[in-house]
């Protein structure tokens, strides 16, 4: 992970990286996915005189439960469940303002069920439909700084749906996506993905 953000009042860089695994298991008609990763994400901002510079660290496993159903010969929906866990730790920092903030450890879990449409043009081309409305649950509810106990912000619900197509090569998978959430989250985002599998 490398990223930087600059203008005329504020400089941003982040740097850091992750590691994890993944296991797909196909039986039947049932189709499950599982990750676990791990990773570490140092933020530094110079704003005016003020300097914050933090590193956050994190772990995370997750599954995804998807049934197969075949429509047609080229067409399937897969309706699924999404759930994951997320534990990040923070550094000290008493920088910023002169505030210290305690060291703590947060977790949160993901919850998500949606549904998924695929269909095969031919040639390798893919076209997909998805939706999944996401939960997600603290499991910590206060923040320490300064020796003052604050209430932790939280993420309320939102419906997340988009749109992808997909080329499929011998050795590599091309993607471009759109996707649109509603709730308490809210915009777009979009990506172009190039996969290499070995």
């Amino acid at each position: 992970i490398n990223g930087s953000l600059n203008n005329t009042i504020l400089n941003s860089q982040e740097h850091g990286g992750f590691i994890g695994l993944h296991n797909k298991l196909h039986t039947h008609d049932f189709i499950i996915n599982s990750t676990i990763n791990t990773g570490s994400l140092n933020s530094k901002t110079d704003f005016a005189t003020i300097t914050d510079d933090y590193t956050n660290v994190w772990f995370g496993i997750a599954t995804d439960i998807a049934y197969n159903i075949k429509l047609s010969n080229n067409f399937n929906l897969y309706p699924d469940l999404f759930i994951g866990y997320t534990w990040t730790k923070n550094q000290k920092q008493d920088e910023v303002y002169g505030t210290a903030l305690q060291n703590h450890t947060f977790g949160f879990f993901e919850i998500s069920p949606g549904l998924k449409a695929t269909k095969h043009f031919g040639l390798n081309w893919f076209g997909t439909l998805n939706v999944k409305y996401t939960t997600i649950l603290n499991t910590d509810k206060n923040l320490t700084i300064n020796d003052a106990i604050y209430e932790l912000p939280t993420i309320g619900d939102y419906t997340e749906y988009g749109i992808a197509i997909e080329k499929h090569t011998t050795n590599f998978v091309f993607n471009a996506n759109i996707n649109r959430r509603d709730g308490d989250l809210s915009g777009w985002s979009g990506g172009l993905n190039i996969k290499y599998v070995f």
